[in-house]
């Protein structure tokens, strides 16, 4: 039996939250506040319905939303996933590939863990598909590769929205979480109108969950990668060179748009800190692991860092917690050892909540190297409050030497007065615990897409 119910006279999370009330007495429930999202769930609900064993459903819709027009979902979701592909369905989805004018790929948190990013390249290359990933998924496909549009969504530098800003015809996600923030608050660029969304994962809650798929499958995706690369037909050379001419297209177009964004002259205290993402690669290399907290500093190293591995960058983006990336980055660095420096990138507000943890490192010698990036504000709420109220409701931190905390923790610390002196501060306390305070120019703002879209529905 399948219940829907009229989110109403408050029925929500801060009054009688029905969803709570019933979610241990059924099998699926779920509250559907967005119209786009609304036939997914229902077409959810309506596959639990149908499994054994069987059981209740409930799915709660607003009223606002009963009277709604949403786009008809055309296929049901998977909640049953197999290890191994469908032949036939490969073949289909290999057809698909070989004709597609305009098509792309991206690639989500589920390709990163599935470690498919190798044969997504031939697969990029023998069809020159343009790949893009969501923040998660961040150098899975080396970003300095050809054919990288980078990040969408938050952390986005720009190539990935410009190349969908114009009409495609195919989009191929891969291990896509598909959530309010790598979506854009489920911008239906990724649901192309004029042309046909296919989703594969290894988790089938995943799949149409935010977007009805034209076509889908749920099974282990590297094997569904190798047996799409064996079952590829020849694509015409005509076709190749109108994707490359595409592709170049948009590369012109963005590179005309962020001439002259980042200055060239050296970089003093305060910092730009769009130039810091480029100086730590230089700093630390490529083998270097990235590990972000969240803040506005996220939004500058993801759009300005260049990442080539799968496991170059990390953010715990679900939760989205301040701290969160301080404790990670500990276990991370105590998990790689000596065979890759993990750098912890923070803001000086996260910091001030957490940074009591890095006594940790001091104890136990974890040779974690923290960068904070210190405007002394709590960075991203700030400019989110001129954003839309035009003023500060008093979101300042205190300044604070934060190369003396960590020496008060039994950690190096220093402060960075200038960008091109941080090679060398790394190579002083190489294999040490390291703090370095980097003093951040609060008046430049990050490119942040959620603050952009909230203000045009606003």
């Amino acid at each position: 039996e399948l219940g829907l119910a009229s989110r109403a006279q408050g029925g929500t999370a801060a009054g009688l939250d029905l969803v709570t009330m019933v979610r241990s007495i059924t099998k699926f429930a779920e509250l559907a506040l967005r119209r786009e999202r609304a036939p997914a769930i229902v077409d959810q609900a309506l596959s639990a319905v149908s499994s054994k064993p069987c059981g209740s459903e409930f799915v709660a819709l607003p009223v606002n939303l009963t009277r709604a027009v949403a786009r008809v979902t055309q296929l049901a979701p998977l909640r049953r996933c197999e290890a191994e592909p469908d032949l036939e369905l490969c073949r289909q989805l290999a057809g698909m590939l070989a004709t597609a004018r305009r098509p792309v790929i991206m690639l989500g948190i589920g390709a990163r863990r599935a470690g498919i990013g190798p044969r997504v390249v031939e697969l990029a290359e023998a069809l020159r598909i343009p790949v893009m990933t969501d923040i998660e998924a961040k150098g899975v496909f080396p970003e300095s590769h050809a054919l990288s549009l980078g990040v969408f969504g938050v952390g986005n530098r720009g190539p990935a929205h410009a190349f969908m800003g114009e009409p495609v015809d195919l989009l191929v996600a891969l291990g896509c979480r598909f959530d309010d923030t790598t979506t854009v608050g489920y911008t239906q660029l990724l649901r192309p109108e004029s042309g046909q969304l296919v989703q594969l994962d290894h988790d089938g809650e995943r799949i149409g969950r935010s977007y009805a798929p034209d076509l889908a499958m749920c099974a282990d995706l590297a094997a569904t990668i190798k047996m799409l690369l064996e079952v590829l037909p020849i694509v015409t050379p005509r076709l190749l060179l109108e994707r490359d001419r595409s592709l170049r297209q948009t590369r012109r177009v963005f590179s005309a748009r962020e001439q002259g964004t980042t200055p060239s002259t050296p970089s003093f205290a305060p910092h730009d800190p769009r130039r810091v993402g480029p100086a730590l690669r230089q700093a630390f290399g490529s083998d270097a692991v990235v590990c972000s907290d969240i803040g506005n500093h996220l939004l500058f190293v993801a759009q300005s860092l260049i990442v080539d591995r799968n496991d170059g960058f990390w953010v715990s983006h679900g939760l989205g917690g301040m701290g969160s990336g301080i404790g990670t980055a500990i276990g991370m660095q105590l998990a790689f050892g000596e065979s890759h420096q993990v750098v912890c990138v923070c803001g000086d507000g996260g910091m001030l909540m957490n940074g009591n943890e890095l006594a940790t490192c001091a104890r136990y010698r974890v040779p974690l190297t923290v960068v904070v990036f210190n405007d002394r504000v709590l960075g991203m709420v700030e400019h989110g409050f001129y954003a839309f109220f035009g003023r500060s409701s008093g979101f300042q931190n205190p300044s604070v030497d934060f190369s003396a905390f960590a020496q008060s923790l039994g950690i190096a610390g220093a402060r960075l007065d200038a960008l091109d002196e941080l090679s060398a501060v790394v190579e002083r306390y190489r294999g040490m615990p390291l703090l370095i305070d980097v003093p951040i120019d609060l008046a430049i703002h990050p490119n942040n897409p959620r603050i952009d879209l909230l203000l045009s529905e606003g």
